[in-house]
């Protein structure tokens, strides 16, 4: 052992450095390696222990001898280091072994035959373990107790299913493979049955033999809701009952045809016996029980649906025997529903709902009279409903007199609708045209030209589509006419006069330029701000004003046309005027040559164009200083920055070493350095860890509490603020989704027109609870783009 500062160096740190050059054998070369040496085997991780430990169990499984000079050079570690973490493994799952032959013989001994399964909390309480450590030490193949087979669904009784649900929402944080294998373990069936149960839960899905059972009990006579009780799997009963009605469905055909129960002539006349003899208005139970029980070779559903038909085929069918009736009871005492019902065997609303199908089916007529239409209308205005209007229109049934109702609301002028009138007259037509003019044909309000010509929505939209076809087909037909005139006149004299164009074709002068395809000999605008003339750009301002006000799109072929200049240049000047310009390095010069100057940020914005914002001028200037200022850093100083933060990370407070590292770094600028540092540390062991710990449910729940700060937080736990804002920003991302409800936009509209801006979107994101603060920002932004606000 040779000793040198303090430092005593091992044979096989110098066997290691026996292995350098000769030409770099002094000191200071010496003194570095002891330091990189010194370092490598006291920061050696976890990680890096697991790493060796499956390294030499993959050659002792193979039989091979470890190679142990080749892992101390690979892993920088003494011999002796290394024997000992393999000991300590050892012993380690020797202890494991033990433990797991206590626990298994425990888990025979409180086995219960009744259930089938152990005692597993016992035996966890008993050893001072968690039970999902106890089912992992759990060895099935020295154990006694065999595995129950529970292939099928309906082998599943329903304490055993109740059981597992509860087991897997109590200790199991997702259903992998692994941890359902916990799960068999603990209810003792076999891992594929327990993986069949568990896609039940989660994905339901109806089985031939759970289909058979299900029908058995309905055949029973047992209710949906008992059944459901039986079979959990569906989160409600509708969606239990849809899910065996589909599968009947796509049942073979022939195999219902087979099943189906035929009823005999004499069968039915008996079921008819037992209804007149036992059945009462509103109460069918008695002759229920005695159909079920004289007919008990039959299953006991179809018997009491075939009491029921059979009871609404006498007593509830608008036939010849019930008209007649009905008619002369009427006739004799009136509209006494109640007394007319006792003598006819049911109840008064079932009277009342007869005699309006009696009623309905010898008076009902297709046409619309005048005076039908005026009664619905007054319904409409007094808050009838389409079962009293059918009542007193006398001739309509009720979803004739309800499709009428809505037809009537849908005009919005009900005393001025014609509803024979499907004909459109040139009137209409041009009326139609006149008002779509007046909108963006992206943004038309249907509800106003609806209103304006007194007919629906859905007739408006259609008729506009057909007018816009034709008008199209009609203009397009003009196009090699307006194409030849222009051309004609640019040769003769290097310009176009648009109004004698208009004269010669015959239309509009706006049509004129809209249509032209003639583009020969077009100028181009090159935007430069030290010798560009507005006088242009305002020109194309006032025709664009004059011709396509808001919300009116605009054609820039015809502006295109009118300027006589290429139409991409009219788009970016267009774009220009709005304030959105491309930053070129020229106007990026000329920003930093005015800023030299000592002019501010908003008269810059004025000069390169009106309506540009001082806050794009001042972020472009500052973007384009950003990367002149910018400064990479080196390979070499960021395996340095790794080192340090393996070194240090666990001694040294995180501000102190970031500091440190700062200070010894060669290359790039301090923002980057720190950024580096910061990214770096993110990952790292030591401080994952030191946040594991913290608990990140804990950590979200105090920054969002707002009684410490990021920063001062960050210091108390020792840790980056980096991990903190970016531990924040996933948690919002998950909590806070980016989709908007049709409730949170109404909030978010209704804040918005009942405050003046500049908006607290903070305060109205702290009151809503689902949306950040920037994604309440941004909905607006849309809203008021898409002129919803």
């Amino acid at each position: 052992m040779l000793q040198s500062h303090g430092q005593r160096l091992s044979q096989n740190c110098l066997a290691l450095y026996c292995g350098t050059p000769v030409r770099l054998f002094n000191v200071q070369t010496a003194w570095r390696f002891l330091r990189l040496y010194t370092s490598a085997t006291k920061d050696s991780t976890s990680d890096q222990q697991q790493k060796l430990l499956c390294q030499i169990r993959a050659y002792q499984k193979e039989n091979v001898t470890i190679p142990w000079h080749m892992l101390v050079a690979q892993y920088r570690m003494p011999f002796d280091s290394m024997k000992q973490i393999q000991a300590q493994d050892d012993t380690r799952i020797r202890e494991q072994k033990e433990l797991s032959v206590r626990v298994t013989q425990r888990a025979e001994q409180l086995y219960n035959k009744d259930r089938g399964r152990c005692d597993w909390e016992t035996v966890a309480n008993e050893f001072g373990k968690p039970l999902l450590q106890c089912l992992a030490l759990y060895d099935s193949s020295s154990s006694t107790i065999v595995a129950r087979s529970r292939p099928n669904i309906t082998d599943w009784p329903i304490e055993d299913v109740e059981v597992l649900k509860s087991f897997i929402a109590k200790h199991l944080d997702s259903t992998t493979s692994n941890n359902l294998q916990l799960a068999s373990i603990y209810m003792n069936v076999r891992h594929d049955d327990c993986v069949f149960i568990n896609s039940m839960l989660s994905r339901p899905k109806m089985t031939a033999d759970l289909h058979e059972a299900i029908k058995q009990c309905r055949d029973n006579g047992m209710r949906w809701k008992d059944i459901h009780e039986r079979y959990p799997f569906w989160y409600s009963l509708a969606a239990f009952r849809s899910s065996y009605m589909h599968f009947r469905d796509e049942l073979p055909q022939t195999a219902d045809k087979d099943n189906k129960i035929k009823w005999t002539e004499s069968e039915t006349t008996r079921i008819q016996e037992i209804l007149k003899e036992h059945y009462k208005p509103g109460s069918m139970r008695l002759a229920k029980k005695v159909a079920t029980a004289e007919f008990a070779d039959k299953p006991k559903i179809k018997v009491l649906n075939k009491v029921i038909r059979t009871r609404n085929n006498l007593y509830l069918k608008s036939n010849k025997h019930n008209v007649e009736k009905i008619r002369r009871l009427v006739e004799t005492h009136g509209e006494d529903w109640v007394r007319i019902g006792a003598e006819m065997r049911i109840t008064a609303n079932q009277v009342q709902n007869l005699w309006k199908k009696c009623a309905q089916r010898y008076n009902v007529t297709s046409g619309w009279a005048e005076d039908e239409v005026e009664i619905i209308r007054n319904c409409i205005k007094n808050g009838i409903g389409p079962a009293e209007a059918s009542r007193l229109v006398g001739t309509k049934l009720m979803s004739t007199c309800a499709d009428m109702m809505n037809k009537l609301n849908n005009s919005e002028q009900t005393e001025r609708l014609d509803v024979h009138r499907l004909h459109w007259s040139s009137v209409d037509k041009t009326r139609l045209a006149v008002l779509t003019s007046n909108f963006d044909h992206k943004a038309i309000d249907w509800a106003h030209i609806s209103k304006e010509l007194g007919r629906g929505i859905k007739a408006c939209k259609l008729k506009y589509g057909i007018l816009s076809r034709k008008r199209h087909n009609n203009l397009s037909g003009y196009t090699d006419a307006i194409n030849t005139e222009a051309q004609r006149q640019y040769e003769q004299r290097s310009e176009i006069d648009w109004a004698e164009v208009s004269q010669t074709v015959g239309l509009s002068e706006r049509e004129c330029l809209e249509i032209c395809q003639f583009d020969e000999g077009k100028n181009r605008w090159i935007y430069d701000p030290e010798t560009f003339s507005w006088d242009a750009a305002n020109k194309m301002t006032a025709f664009i004003e004059a011709n396509y006000p808001s919300p009116i799109h605009v054609n820039y072929r015809a502006v295109s046309n009118y300027m006589w200049v290429d139409i991409n240049a009219c788009i970016n000047m267009a774009m220009l005027l709005r304030g959105e310009i491309e930053w070129t390095d020229k106007i990026l010069a000329k920003i930093i040559e005015l800023r030299d100057q000592g002019m501010k940020f908003k008269d810059i914005s004025k000069q390169i164009s009106p309506n540009l914002h001082e806050n794009k001028v001042s972020a472009a200037y500052h973007n384009q200083f950003s990367r002149k200022m910018y400064s990479p850093i080196s390979d070499e100083d960021r395996q340095l920055i790794r080192r340090l933060l393996d070194k240090h990370a666990e001694t040294m407070p995180y501000e102190k070493l970031a500091s440190f590292i700062v200070a010894r770094l060669t290359s790039g600028d301090k923002f980057t350095q720190t950024t580096r540092i910061a990214l770096y540390a993110m990952f790292h062991p030591v401080y994952k860890a030191r946040l594991e710990k913290a608990g990140k449910t804990n950590v979200i729940n105090k920054i969002l509490a707002g009684k410490i700060s990021i920063r001062n937080l960050a210091l108390e736990l020792d840790l980056p603020v980096r991990i903190l804002r970016k531990l924040l920003s996933n948690a919002k991302s998950r909590t806070c989704s980016n989709t908007w409800t049709h409730e949170e936009t109404e909030q978010l509209m209704v804040y918005a027109q009942a405050n003046t801006p500049p908006y607290n979107w903070k305060l109205f994101s702290t009151q809503l609870g689902s949306k950040t603060a920037s994604q309440s920002l941004r909905k607006w932004l849309y809203l008021k783009k898409n002129s919803m606000l």
